[in-house]
């Protein structure tokens, strides 16, 4: 902030030079926002999640690894949680590796979860069936692939 003391502290009409060196000197910038923001998402993730019931075996491998980069459910929800609360909202797509009959629910193929940011959905429609209960039915959002070069 004192580096960029012109942009973020403006001197003052009738401050002398003096005295706006002397602000600028002793202003710092505390990470208040992202600390307070941290500290609210990891309260309820102190400990791993835990279940009432003890979770189907075939809910094992996804609860450990639920993203595919060995977070489990407990980090995975608190990183949900800290970009909710930072951006008033946060998206999880959960889908499956593979493609296929999705009728087919012995197939074995591995679920995941993907945290999607605000920012970058596009367009999100759902519909209701006949019990009130609603689906999405499309989803579009901006995504990248990054590849190491060889």
């Amino acid at each position: 902030m004192q580096e960029r003391s012109n942009r973020w502290l403006k001197q003052e009409s009738e401050e002398s030079r003096r005295n706006y060196d002397i602000r600028v000197g002793r202003s710092t910038l505390f990470p208040f926002y992202k600390d307070t923001l941290t500290d609210m998402a990891s309260r309820p993730f102190g400990q791993p999640l835990k279940w009432d019931e003890q979770p189907p075996e075939e809910w094992n491998q996804f609860l450990g690894d639920i993203d595919g980069t060995g977070k489990d459910i407990t980090v995975f929800a608190r990183e949900v949680l800290l970009n909710a609360i930072h951006r008033g909202m946060d998206y999880v797509l959960v889908d499956s590796e593979g493609g296929g009959d999705t009728a087919n629910a012995q197939d074995n193929r591995r679920v995941y979860a993907t945290r999607i940011d605000p920012l970058s959905m596009l367009d999100v429609r759902d519909e209701s069936d006949e019990n009130g209960k609603k689906h999405i039915t499309y989803c579009r959002f901006v995504s990248s692939v990054s590849r190491r070069s060889k």
